[in-house]
C-alpha cells in the first residue's frame, strides 16, 4: 500500500475490514476560490445595484423576480456550501465486516449513510471535472471522484486530486476484496 496522502488520517485499524479513516479535503485552490469568491462578488454587485438604482433593478426583475431570486439563492447557497466543505468539512469512513459507514461533517452538521457489505460490486475512479469520462469535451480541471457501486452508486470522494481517490479506492478494494477500476482518463 502506498504512503497515506495528505488529508487522510487512519484513526483506527484493527484488521482489514475494521477501520476508521478521516479525510479532510485539501481543497483545490481555484475551485474553492470560484465557489466562495464568485458568489460573494455577485451578491455584493446585486446589493450595490439594488441600493443605488432601485427603480431599474425593480423593472429588470418585476415579472420573474421570484423565480430568479429562488434559483439564484439556491445556486449561491450550493456554491458557498461546496466551498466551505472543501475548506472545513471532513468525511469519516468506518469499515466493519458487515458494512461501510460514510459520514460527512461540516460545522457540526452530520450526514451519515451505511452501505451493506453484501451489496458491494466494485469501486470506480472517474474524472469528474469538466469533460468527464466520456471524452466528449476537453477537461482542463484536474479533479477525480471515487464511487462505490453497490445496490446504489455512492460517491465516496468527489472533486479531489487523483492521489486521494487512488489511495482510498485501493485501500477499500483490498479490505473488501472488490475490484478497483481506475479511470480511463488517467494521464
Amino acid at each position: 500500500m502506498p504512503d497515506i496522502p495528505p488529508g487522510f488520517e487512519i484513526v483506527r485499524q484493527t484488521s482489514a475490514k475494521d477501520f476508521e479513516i478521516i479525510y479532510r479535503s485539501r481543497g483545490m485552490g481555484c475551485m474553492v476560490f470560484f465557489c466562495l469568491a464568485v458568489p460573494s462578488m455577485i451578491i455584493i454587485i446585486w446589493l450595490l445595484v439594488a441600493v443605488t438604482s432601485p427603480d431599474p433593478f425593480r423593472e429588470l426583475f418585476s415579472s420573474w423576480w421570484v423565480i430568479i431570486v429562488i434559483c439564484g439563492a439556491a445556486t449561491l447557497l450550493y456554491l458557498i456550501h461546496f466551498g466551505l466543505f472543501q475548506l472545513f468539512g471532513s468525511i469519516r469512513f468506518v469499515g466493519s465486516p458487515d458494512d461501510l459507514m460514510v459520514e460527512r461533517e461540516l460545522f457540526g452538521y452530520r450526514s451519515k449513510v451505511r452501505i451493506p457489505a453484501d451489496s458491494f460490486k466494485h469501486l470506480q475512479q472517474t474524472k469528474d471535472g469538466g469533460g468527464g469520462e466520456d471524452g466528449k469535451s476537453d477537461d482542463s480541471f484536474p479533479s477525480w471522484e471515487l464511487t462505490l457501486v453497490a445496490k446504489r452508486r455512492r460517491i465516496l470522494l468527489s472533486r479531489q486530486p487523483i492521489e486521494m481517490s487512488q489511495w482510498l479506492g485501493e485501500m477499500l478494494a483490498a479490505a473488501y476484496g472488490l475490484p478497483f477500476i481506475p479511470s480511463s482518463k488517467r494521464k
